[in-house]
């Protein structure tokens, strides 16, 4: 099954693939075939047409097959009813469909260009009677549907009046810096300019500091009422670009979000409608107005380049790019996902108009006024004057902005264009869709065709979490980024766990609870420190709770003192003088009184875990020499990254551990175990909530968030965040209940950027209702008492405390530092310093190495923890390499052979790398991938300047004479991607001033693992060359091979023979973290050798390494039973690269010479 969709409460959440799709009802009771039934069962619906780009001809007939499982096996006689609509308007067919061992499907004909939609509908028989709709779309011809009405006789003329107002009216800009947004690089402001009749523009601007000329590029957004941030446009000027951002309305931007809520229930409620019987009151009108307001305004700067300008929108936002792009002939591109504001005048020929259905009928019967005043609206008729390019999605199963409707307007678009269909998906960002637009972008502004030349990401950009579409999907995606947090934090494979050794003292008795003093050892020598707080009077087992604290100035000491605390008394964020001078204390009372045993745990370098000092832990700002060694390195080290060792994993060990501590006391119930913590400590929350399934209910506070990640070391290690974020972090949780909160920080638009997402996900496991935000913008970043009653209200329910709600929280005597203080004369503080730094993290490498020693003992158990470590460790496979495209650009014949030299597109990835193809006059199958340390031209001889000549070098001429094809290819930072031709000797790092790795390597794959990719972009275009090779082989020698083992071993059996000389190249011998061969956790997993072990059972070549890495190699290639097919080889280097090459062709002649 190809595509499907569900509709819920008027939300359209779209699931695509081809696995089953999962349907979890909450609701007790369905009605199938007539009869109310228990929905307890899992029901797994879908449904495709019988194509896969469910496209026909006139006449043709399209099957709509559909699938249903009841808890994994297929439904019997079941009914349901279903309906076939035309252009999502008429009616052609309805009855109902019957499933016979799980499949059922439905046939209709098209008898025209137009556009089918199947819906099945569910109906659930409780008194809310939800209906649920599945979904499938097909189209015939739709590149033939016409406008459904003419565009008026003076819409032109309309129009350019509307602008000749405009021509002499003043901007008036008001250009306010955004400080915190701008550098020595980049200017950003917000914006206010003058519009017609006095209409205000409101928006952000915001450009590379200098006089140009820049490219520009005009951002216009969807429907509902909200605030703008100028992420975008600061992004794009950091790449080069002016760019602009407009809100839709004429409301100001980054106001309370009641600001916005008030404006939505009054002023601009239905706005879309307000004003449709004129078109001179028409909404619209100052809407559009400003789009031409805001083009006409950047195109008039002296900074743009007069030659490129793109646009882009999605939904309504696609509806404004169509109309800035006729309006402003200036406009050279634009994208429009979803557009809407498309065919209002479509029901007039038997079609669904688009968003926001302008005209209203009545008993089939338009309103008169409105039909002719939203032609003035239309898109359709704003689309016969654009001239530039397009690119414009359109939903096959869109039921707001139907895909007629924007088939009408793109079929009469004057400029070159493309549509895109995405057969699975309805009104929404489509992945396929995003993977085309960005390129497109990029392409049409003149940025570099390769995303990775484009700036670095950081823990301030943007981490948006798009759900996989089916639980099946999702089930891979969570194991994968479960698997990457294991593995980047150093805890793949779990460090022994050895005995804790616990030791509890100091009891303080109060009233209704006791606190005592604990501190045991996570590893051998290395404490955690707390308090634990118990209730008393209650019988076990009772629930236990975690709570790791965040970065308050003295940790689990803290006391914000008198004057805070009376602030935050008198705006309502705390209830008491005494207890709220600590809210962590305050948490860690009122959860004891609620019958819960708690445990409160130090972050490492507060309090009393100290003997890895906060400067280090939490401050580090400068690399330290003395650490950076090759034997007894310290934290943040080329060594230490390089085996994934870092203040966040030994964080997150230690709360494996304090779980592990809480576990151990006899009165805790295992089943009923919660964490909770804020800003720092919601960072441990989630990342222990992610990965330890033996937690029953989370809440991190003040974290969660699609915007700022973590800013602290202890929250930032190298690879963890790459390709993922919090937010997702966050659904890895699910089912399992969570609540989370927001607040004036970077969490204050979780409501609409991330939580949905992850409610998403609940949704689509079942638990839709087991996840909750608690909104809180109106408060500073907090673990306040608001946010804490939430919480307790969220505990009472799913620990079932009975507790009678609200649950209120009451003063207590907060303890002072000595009272918590763990250390004392009886009970010394131990070891710390530079010197213990070294010792822990060779205790932990040692104790690493012990683990993987055992693996290699079996195959199977080093194919999971070495290849599933190498996996997370290089950072992309085979499988995921992406969709390639090949652009040839120029071919060569010499007579022996023909070089073709072009662009392989990753479209997937939005990669670009210059290759060149050589082929043999008589090919044989063979296709060999011949990676070089100076990129393509390093094939041919006498090729300085980098340009390829059929001149092969004589390795390269053998191959050609065995009849193989030969593919070449520039890696990232090689030969063309070179500016001065001259090789990069150092990666690049963001601009945070602290020179701990983590802040560039958490989040962007390192240039060796992207070289890694590179070759694995090649390989996938290999397996898809037609001719399809017979074979596949990849050589590396000298200072490629690296990259080369590396691809290897994620290439599975893709490739036949890999050759690679290694030249003795160790990722633990770096000493400098932004060396072009850096890795993180390249050391880890057996450094080079490691990965070299992970091709068998697959052929190897290999030289450069001496014996006890060929025994080591060797021997995972006899226990995969290839131990003939590993060939090291023991020759002189003069004649390595004709012996690899005989290797390759299968001619052993030169073996070993």
């Amino acid at each position: 099954m190809k595509h499907a969709m569900l509709v819920r409460k008027g939300l359209q959440y779209s699931l695509s693939g081809f696995a089953v799709l999962v349907l979890l009802l909450s609701a007790p009771w369905m009605m199938f075939a007539g009869q109310a039934v228990p929905v307890k069962p899992k029901y797994e619906f879908s449904m495709a047409a019988d194509r896969s780009d469910a496209r026909y001809n006139v006449g043709e007939k399209v099957v709509f097959n559909a699938e249903l499982k009841v808890d994994g096996q297929p439904a019997e006689n079941v009914r349901l009813p279903y309906v076939i609509r035309e252009n999502d308007y008429t009616s052609v067919t309805n009855g109902e469909i019957v499933f016979t061992a799980g499949k059922a499907a439905i046939t209709a004909e098209f008898k025209k260009p137009s556009f089918l939609l199947a819906v099945v509908t569910m109906t659930e028989t409780n008194p809310a009677r939800k209906v649920i709709n599945g979904y499938a779309g097909a189209a015939c011809k739709p590149e033939k549907i016409t406008p459904s009405m003419p565009k008026p006789d003076d819409f032109d003329s309309f129009w350019t009046g509307k602008k000749n107002e405009m021509a002499n009216l003043p901007f008036n800009p008001e250009l306010k810096l955004i400080a915190e947004q701008s550098d020595d690089k980049i200017e950003a402001y917000e914006m206010v300019l003058n519009s017609i009749n006095g209409a205000k523009v409101y928006g952000y601007f915001a450009k590379p500091k200098g006089a140009g000329p820049f490219p520009a590029y005009m951002e216009v957004h969807g429907a509902g009422v909200y605030t703008l941030t100028p992420g975008s446009v600061v992004s794009y000027a950091k790449r080069g670009v002016m760019a602009i951002d407009i809100n839709a309305h004429e409301i100001e931007n980054g106001k309370p979000k009641e600001y916005y809520e008030e404006l939505k229930n009054g002023k601009l409620n239905d706005y879309p409608h307000q004003g449709r019987e004129s078109r001179d009151t028409c909404y619209f009108l100052r809407m559009f107005c400003s789009c031409y307001r805001a083009a006409q305004y950047i195109t008039s700067r002296s900074e743009w380049d007069r030659k490129r300008f793109v646009v882009y929108g999605s939904s309504q936002g696609g509806g404004q790019a169509f109309v800035t792009a006729s309006l402003c002939p200036k406009v050279t591109a634009f994208a429009a996902n979803v557009p809407a504001l498309c065919d209002h005048t479509g029901p007039e020929a038997g079609r669904s108009a688009g968003w926001p259905k302008l005209v209203a009928y009545t008993n089939g019967k338009a309103d008169p006024k409105q039909l002719q005043v939203s032609r003035y609206f239309d898109c359709v008729n704003f689309a016969y004057a654009i001239k530039a390019r397009a690119l414009v999605s359109a939903g096959f199963i869109d039921v707001t902005c139907a895909p007629g409707s924007v088939y009408a307007a793109c079929n009469v678009l004057a400029g070159p264009k493309r549509v895109f269909d995405t057969v699975r998906h309805g009104h929404a960002h489509a992945p396929e869709f995003t993977r085309e637009v960005q390129p497109f972008i990029h392409d049409e502004l003149g940025l570099a065709g390769d995303v990775r030349l484009g700036a670095l990401k950081d823990l301030n950009g943007y981490f948006p979490f798009n759900p996989p579409p089916t639980s099946e999907a999702w089930a891979k995606r969570s194991e994968r980024v479960r698997r990457q947090l294991l593995v980047t934090l150093g805890l793949w494979p779990m460090p022994a766990k050895t005995p804790l050794n616990a030791v509890i003292h100091g009891k303080i008795d109060r009233d209704d609870y006791t606190v005592e003093k604990v501190y045991f050892e996570s590893v051998p020598g290395f404490f955690v420190t707390g308090n634990l707080y118990r209730p008393k009077g209650k019988k076990g087992p009772l629930p236990g709770v975690l709570y790791p604290h965040g970065h308050w100035e003295q940790g689990r000491f803290d006391d914000s003192g008198i004057k805070t605390v009376r602030k935050e008394i008198s705006i309502g964020a705390e209830r008491f003088e005494e207890g709220g001078r600590s809210p962590l204390q305050s948490i860690c009372v009122q959860m004891a009184r609620m019958g819960c045993v708690v445990f409160h745990y130090d972050m490492i370098g507060y309090a009393d875990s100290l003997q890895i000092p906060r400067a280090i832990s939490h401050g580090f700002s400068k690399q330290r020499p003395d650490m950076n060694t090759l034997e007894n390195w310290g934290l943040f080290s080329p060594q230490a990254e390089s085996h994934y060792q870092s203040v966040m994993g030994l964080q997150t060990l230690n709360s494996i551990r304090s779980l592990d501590f809480l576990l151990s006391l006899p009165e805790v119930d295992t089943k009923r175990i919660a964490v909770t913590g804020a800003s720092g400590g919601g960072t441990q929350t989630m990342i222990l909530g992610a990965i330890d399934p033996r937690i029953a209910f989370a809440f991190p506070a003040v974290m969660v968030s699609s915007a700022m990640q973590g800013g602290c070391t202890c929250e930032n290690a190298s690879g963890v965040r790459v390709d993922t974020g919090n937010v997702e972090f966050s659904a890895l949780f699910a089912p399992r209940p969570q609540g989370m909160n927001s607040a004036d920080d970077w969490t204050k638009e979780m409501a609409t950027k991330g939580f949905p997402e992850i409610k998403q996900v609940y949704a689509m496991l079942g638990a839709a209702e087991k996840v909750t935000l608690v909104r809180g913008e109106h408060f500073k970043h907090n673990y306040n008492y608001v946010t804490r009653e939430a919480f307790y209200q969220l505990l009472n329910r799913y620990f079932k405390l009975g507790l009678e709600e609200p649950v209120v929280e009451e003063d207590y005597k907060r303890l002072t530092k000595e009272e918590m203080s763990v250390w004392d004369k009886d009970h010394p503080m131990p070891p710390d310093g530079p010197d213990f730094e070294r010792k822990l993290l060779r205790q932990l490498l040692d104790d690493v190495d012990t683990k993987l020693n055992e693996a290699v003992n079996s195959a199977a158990e080093f194919r999971n923890v070495f290849g599933g470590g190498v996996d997370i460790v290089v950072g992309r496979n085979l499988t995921d390499a992406g969709e390639v495209q090949w652009a040839p650009s120029s071919k060569k014949n010499s007579g022996d052979c023909v070089v073709t030299a072009g662009s392989l597109r990753n479209q997937t990835h939005g990669e670009e790398l210059p290759v060149v193809i050589i082929e043999p006059k008589s090919c044989k199958g063979q296709t060999v991938i011949w990676i070089d340390q100076i990129g393509k031209a390093g094939l041919f001889a006498g090729t300085a300047g980098g340009k390829e000549e059929c001149n092969p070098k004589a390795e390269i001429k053998r191959l050609l004479d065995a009849g193989a094809v030969v593919i070449g290819v520039d890696l990232l930072y090689q030969g063309d991607f070179l500016v001065n031709g001259k090789p990069v000797d150092k990666t690049r790092r963001v601009s945070n001033p602290r020179e701990a790795p983590a802040y560039t390597f958490g989040y962007n794959h390192a240039l060796f693992a992207q070289r890694v990719h590179d070759i694995l972009t090649v390989v996938a275009f290999a397996r898809k060359m037609d001719p399809k090779p017979k074979s596949i082989a990849l050589v590396g020698l000298k200072g490629a091979g690296p990259w080369v083992a590396a691809a290897g071993a994620q290439c599975g059996d893709a490739v036949e023979r890999t050759a690679v000389d290694t030249s003795g190249f160790r990722f633990e011998s770096i000493l400098d973290v932004h060396d072009v061969n850096f890795l993180p956790g390249g050391a880890k997993f057996g450094d080079l050798p490691g990965m070299l072990a992970l091709c068998a059972p697959d052929k190897l070549w290999l030289a450069g390494e001496d014996a006890a890495s060929l025994s080591f190699i060797r021997r995972q290639y006899a226990q995969a039973g290839a131990e003939k097919e590993f060939v090291a080889f023991p020759g002189k280097e003069t004649s390595l690269a004709l012996n690899a090459v005989g290797f390759i062709i299968g001619d052993d002649s030169n073996k070993g010479k």
